[in-house]
C-alpha cells in the first residue's frame, strides 16, 4: 500500500491508493538523480528528474511534489501573517481608530488557525493537545539543533580555508575534509 509521511510521526495510508504493484517514489527518483547529475543547479536536476519519470507516473509524481509545495506555502503564509501583524495600521479617514491591542488580539486569534504538524498529523493550532505541542516543540528543537550544527560545520570549513590559505573547500586536504565533513 502507498503511504505518505507527515513531518512528525509514522507513515499513514493514502486513501484510495492502490496496493497493487510497486508505488512510484518521487523522492527516490530525486535522490537517484542527485547522485547521477554533475550539476549543482536545482533547475537542471529537476529537468533530469522529469525526464526520468515514466508518463504513467506523472500524476503520482505531481501529487507527491505538491505536498512539499503546500507545506512550504503554509509556512510562508504564517511568516507573511506574522510580518503583517507587526506593521503599523494605515490611517483611513472615517474609520474607527484601531488600537495596538486590537491588532495584537487579531494577530493571536489568526495564529490559532495556523496549520502545523502535531503528534498524529497536521492540524490547526487551536486543535492541538499537550501531546501535539510536545511533538511540535521537539520537532522544532531538532530542526534548530540541526541548523546550529550545520552552521558550526560551515564555520569550521571557513576557518580551515583561512588556515590552509586556499580559496575553495575542494582544495582542502583529505585529512581536514574527513575531520570536518566525516
Amino acid at each position: 500500500m502507498s503511504t505518505r509521511r507527515t513531518a512528525i510521526g509514522e507513515p499513514t495510508p493514502i486513501q484510495g491508493a492502490s496496493s497493487v504493484g510497486p508505488a512510484f517514489d518521487l523522492r527516490a527518483t530525486v535522490r537517484e538523480m542527485l547522485g547521477a547529475s554533475p550539476s549543482s543547479d536545482p533547475v537542471d536536476i529537476a529537468r533530469d528528474v522529469l525526464a526520468r519519470i515514466d508518463p504513467a507516473d506523472t500524476r503520482e509524481a505531481l501529487r507527491q511534489a505538491l505536498v512539499s509545495i503546500v507545506r512550504n506555502e503554509i509556512s510562508l503564509a504564517r511568516m507573511r501573517q506574522t510580518a503583517n501583524d507587526t506593521q503599523a495600521p494605515s490611517a483611513h479617514p472615517g474609520r474607527p481608530v484601531r488600537t495596538h491591542a486590537d491588532h495584537s488580539r487579531d494577530a493571536w486569534r489568526r495564529h490559532l488557525d495556523d496549520r502545523m504538524p502535531g503528534a498524529d498529523g497536521w492540524k490547526r493550532l487551536r486543535e492541538f493537545t499537550a501531546a501535539d505541542l510536545d511533538a511540535a516543540a521537539l520537532f522544532r528543537e531538532g530542526l534548530a539543533a540541526a541548523n546550529a550544527a550545520e552552521a558550526d560545520r560551515l564555520r569550521g570549513l571557513q576557518k580551515a580555508l583561512a588556515d590552509a590559505a586556499v580559496d575553495t573547500v575542494g582544495e582542502l586536504d583529505d585529512d581536514t575534509l574527513a575531520e570536518l565533513l566525516g
